[in-house]
């Protein structure tokens, strides 16, 4: 499945595409991305439940804020690139949940980095 995937993705002509379609390809990549990340995300969560002897309370938190960040680009980054901790990551689910709006949490906290204490940081 992944190698059939893997395999369409380089084949993909994109100086055949228009303009819009280049950008449609973008915004469907984006949100391909997102998925494969909140699934892997998901998946680590369940290793470190199991392997990690992590709590199921902890191994349920790491999943809601995987499938929040799928939804957080930015702050998924700032993640994945070390500037905020897993806890940051919790605040900021927390508080994407708690506005009703993930674009509108990430592009707030997406301003911040790390330098506030986690439970600071989404509020």
């Amino acid at each position: 499945m992944f190698e059939t995937a893997r395999r369409d993705l380089q084949h993909l002509d994109v100086d055949e595409l228009t303009r819009s379609g280049l950008e449609l390809l973008v915004e469907q990549l984006s949100s391909l991305e997102s998925a494969v990340t909140a699934r892997k995300l998901d998946v680590m969560a369940t290793i470190a439940r199991t392997r990690g002897k992590a709590s199921a309370r902890k191994a349920s938190k790491s999943a809601r804020t995987a499938k929040k960040l799928a939804e957080m680009p930015k702050t998924r980054q700032k993640l994945v690139d070390g500037e905020i901790s897993e806890e940051h990551a919790d605040a900021a689910a927390d508080a994407a949940e708690a506005v009703g709006d993930p674009e509108k949490a990430d592009e707030a906290l997406a301003r911040s980095g790390g330098e506030q204490p986690a439970g600071r940081w989404g509020r």
